[in-house]
């Protein structure tokens, strides 16, 4: 929707312009293009972006595994990107995790991620027992299921969302969502997939090989 301009009328009466309440009316129409996307310079919609805290995951205890219950329909057609970001372990270890992915057919076609972390946790996905995300639909809904290769204590997690204008999703999948921590992992009777995961190069988890190239520790 266009950016809607109040008529002032004629000068200097301002006869033949718009009410006081059909002109406030438009600048609440406009308020809430602002508040639901990023605009361009012309305050046009900026396509692509949407962007909307969901929840937050935050514990005092020591956890295992936290569990996102979405508003996101397990259906093709929408290609979300959930983020995490805060820090394990009380205020040592900052991490953001990126998850990606894509129903089709009533099956999970495809969910990616991607790690940023200096925490000793989940700094690496080599070993067997490294951070594990499961993709499972419940309810018609997509949830994320993530088990921590140990226990953490005190996770402080923003849990925000993004989806593109090219595979959009309805007007208020971005509220009700659930967080969870130490929730059972999801039950093998329904559509699941584990998340292909991989991290970003940075000095916690990677080393220099002898050609000289930056490889994963």
């Amino acid at each position: 929707m266009a950016f809607e301009t109040i008529s002032l009328g004629t000068l200097p009466s301002g006869l033949g312009g718009d009410t006081a309440r059909s002109a406030f009316e438009k600048i609440n129409r406009n308020l809430a293009q602002i508040k639901d996307r990023a605009l361009q310079a012309n305050y046009s919609a900026l396509a692509g972006q949407l962007y909307r805290e969901v929840g937050v995951a935050s514990s005092s205890a020591n956890v295992t595994s936290l569990t996102i219950r979405t508003q996101v329909p397990a259906v093709s057609g929408i290609a979300p990107v959930v983020r995490l970001q805060g820090c394990l372990d009380t205020y040592t270890a900052p991490v953001t995790l990126d998850l990606s992915w894509y129903f089709y057919n009533g099956v999970v076609n495809s969910a990616f991620g991607l790690l940023d972390s200096a925490s000793p946790a989940i700094a690496t996905l080599a070993s067997a027992t490294a951070l594990q995300v499961v993709l499972y639909a419940e309810g018609g809904m997509a949830n994320l299921y993530i088990k921590f290769p140990k226990a953490v204590y005190y996770p402080r997690l923003a849990v925000s969302c993004l989806h593109t204008g090219a595979l959009p999703m309805a007007a208020g999948t971005e509220t009700g969502w659930e967080v969870d921590f130490d929730a059972p992992a999801p039950a093998a009777s329904l559509v699941q997939a584990a998340f292909k995961l991989t991290t970003t190069l940075n000095t916690a988890n990677c080393k220099v090989g002898n050609d000289g190239t930056i490889k994963v520790a």
